[in-house]
Order: C-alpha cells, then structure tokens, then sequence
C-alpha cells in the first residue's frame, strides 16, 4: 500500500472512537437544548456504541462477499449523512436515531480498516499494520474531547457535528480517489451478505478463531474497565481535578500505544502466541500487585498510577496480538473475522463499566479483580482452544 492509502487507512480506523468522543464536552448542552435530563443525554452514547458493534457484523460479512471498496464509500457516506443529521435534530429521539446510524456507519469504517489490513498483510506484518492502527485509535480519545471543548469554546454543539459531516465527506472523496480493491473476485464468497452469514459456522468451527475470539473479549475488558473506573477513581477517590486527570489519561493512553509498538516487534522474533502468553501472564501478575497496594496502601495514588500505566502498557500487548492471531486465524472470511473481534471488544465493554462500578468509585479493588480475572480467563482460553502452531 502506497502512504496515501495508509494514512486512509488510520482515518478510517479513527472515525469510530472520534464520535463517539468528540460530542463529550458538548453532552450536557446537547441535553438540555434537546429538552432531556443528562441520563437521556448519555443515551446518545449508548446508542451510538449499539451502532459500533452491530454494524461490524452487517458490514464486515457484506464486504467479503462484494469487496472492500465499495462498503468503504457507503460508510464514508452514511457516516456523512448520518453526522449532519445529529447535528440538525430538533428532538431528542431523532437525535438518538441518527447517533445510532452513524454508528453503523463509523463501525463500517473499523472492520474495513482491519479487513484491508488483513487482505494486504500477513503473520507479523498484520500484527505491526495493527499495531499502527491501535496506535491511531489510542490517540483519537485524548484528542476527540480536546477538539471539541475548542469548538464549544466558539462555536455551538451542532458545530461538532458539521465537523464530522466533513469527516466523512473527505474520507469517501480520499477512498474514491486512491483506495484500490484489496480483496479481488476470485477470493470473495459468492453469494454476498447471505451467503457470508452461512459461512460463519466455518469461522466459530476454527479453534484458534475461538480461542483469540474470546481473549479479545476479555482484554477489552480490561481496557473499557479502566476507562470507566479511573475518572470515578482519580478524581473521587485522590481527588485529582479534570485537568490533572486528563494528563493522568493521556500518560495511560501513551503507555497502551507504546506497548501496541514494543510487543508488534518483539512478536517478530518470539512468535504472537507466546508473547500473547507472556504478556497475560505479566498482566495478571500486575493484577495482584494493583490488589496489594489496594489493600496495603489504597490512599497512595503514586504506586496506583504507576500500577495502572503497566496495566495499560500490557493492554498493548493483548489487544492487538489477539486481534492479529485471530485474523491470521482465519484468513479465508477477513470481513466476517474482523467484524466479530469488533463486536466482542465493544460488547465486551459494556459489560465491564457496569463491574468497575461496584465499588462506587471509592475502591481499587473492582478494577483490580477485574484485571486479574481477565488475564486468567485469557489464559484458559488460550490453553483450551489455541496452538503453538498458529
């Protein structure tokens, strides 16, 4: 792939968490302009993720069976429509309706990006191409909420949203001009869509598929478990001012990109199975030292920052390794392989926030269990449907 069609690649990779982020400084206007209470607000939220992880599974099968260039423009362009029209809502149900199908259009984005990446990459060199987009997708948190705080400083809410209309325009102008069909005919399941869904049965057969399936799951676990408890704990429990926690977040999202870029490299020469291994290992292991000092000395933020900057620097390991083993996996039905990884993480995620929240943001130990539980459930997984020879 020339640079022009990577650097495409990395946007469409960012569209995703860039919604879903981007609007947060904005939410409690939108709320109150939209005529709802805040709890009606943060339904946008969810209904944008509901989007995200059902439409990897209609758009990634969808693309194996016409190809990639082709989704990759209808989701530029849903994603376009879908943008302008949150902006221009006048109730709060439509505002809802239309979050939900950008959404859709944003998770097209994602497989796409990952199902281009599989079709041009193999075995280490997908799991470094991955790398670069979890390095890309790590960043967009800490930049999406600054970006829209400047726009709200000048401008009002539905400003955020003309800027993602342009967004999509620009991508599905880019993927016109310069994207090329990366998954030609004689690869394509015939059939389309229909055909793509009874085909998944061969996928969820693949034992290795399953295997990195499920530990994708629970390191995204981990991952949106840490987004949702560290504001709760940082700012609740050591009383750390959005200002400092937001350079607390940008330092843990640091750590997840540098982990994506060390472990992408050292997989090379050690192989993504046991580096897979050996960081899940290491992971739990900082899950026991998180519910040590939980115990010992829970009123240290110090030792709890330094904890949780591991925590995340493993996540980099976990997250893009898993991804790239199940995609090596099986290299047969990209579209529908990367679409169900992306379901899972998301998924995944929201059954995580609500756990993290037990302790009602005044306790390290959900989170601490949780990191702990993850990895030991990614390890049986491993054991019980993985290979050494993937």
């Amino acid at each position: 792939m020339n640079t022009f069609v990577i650097v495409l690649v990395a946007f469409m990779a960012a569209i995703g968490p860039l919604s879903t982020d981007i609007y947060l400084p904005g939410l409690p206007t939108i709320a109150r302009d939209l005529g709802t209470t805040a709890s009606g607000g943060q339904l946008s939220l969810t209904t944008c993720l509901i989007g995200l992880a059902l439409g990897q599974v209609l758009i990634g099968p969808w693309s194996d069976g016409v190809g990639r260039r082709k989704p990759v423009m209808v989701s530029f362009i849903g994603f376009a429509i879908a943008s302008f029209l949150c902006g221009t809502a006048a109730t709060l149900t439509e505002f809802l309706v239309w979050r939900f199908v950008q959404g859709v259009a944003g998770a097209g984005c994602i497989v796409l990006s990952r199902s281009i990446a599989s079709d041009t990459h193999k075995g280490n060199e997908l799991t470094r191409f991955i790398a670069l987009l979890v390095l890309i997708t790590s960043v967009v948190p800490i930049a999406g909420p600054v970006i829209g705080g400047l726009i709200l400083q000048y401008w009002n809410w539905e400003a955020i949203f003309l800027l993602l209309t342009a967004c999509g325009i620009i991508g599905a102008v880019w993927s016109m001009a310069v994207l090329p069909e990366t998954f030609p005919v004689e690869r394509r399941l015939q059939g389309g869509l229909k055909e793509s869904v009874r085909n998944m049965s061969a996928l969820w057969n693949n034992r290795n598929y399953r295997g990195y399936f499920l530990v994708q799951g629970f390191a995204s676990m981990g991952l949106f478990g840490y987004i949702g408890a560290s504001p709760f704990i940082m700012e609740g429990l050591y009383g750390f001012t959005p200002t400092e926690f937001s350079i607390f977040f940008g330092v843990g999202s640091g750590c997840l990109a540098l982990g994506a870029q060390i472990f992408g490299r050292i997989s090379k020469s050690l192989g993504e199975r046991t580096v897979l291994w050996w960081g899940n290992v290491g992971g739990a292991i900082l899950g026991l030292i998180l519910l040590v000092i939980a115990a010992i000395e829970p009123q240290s933020s110090w030792f709890i920052m330094i904890a949780l900057a591991f925590v995340i620097f493993s996540c980099g390991c976990t997250l893009p390794l898993s991804f790239s083993s199940g995609m090596n996996a099986h290299k047969g039905m990209a579209g529908s392989a990367s679409g169900w990884l992306g379901v899972i993480s998301f998924l995944a995620g929201a059954v995580a926030s609500p756990l993290v929240g037990i302790g009602g943001g005044h306790s390290m130990w959900p989170i601490a269990v949780l990191v702990v539980g993850e990895h030991v459930a990614s390890l049986l997984s491993m054991k019980a449907f993985t290979t050494e020879s993937d």
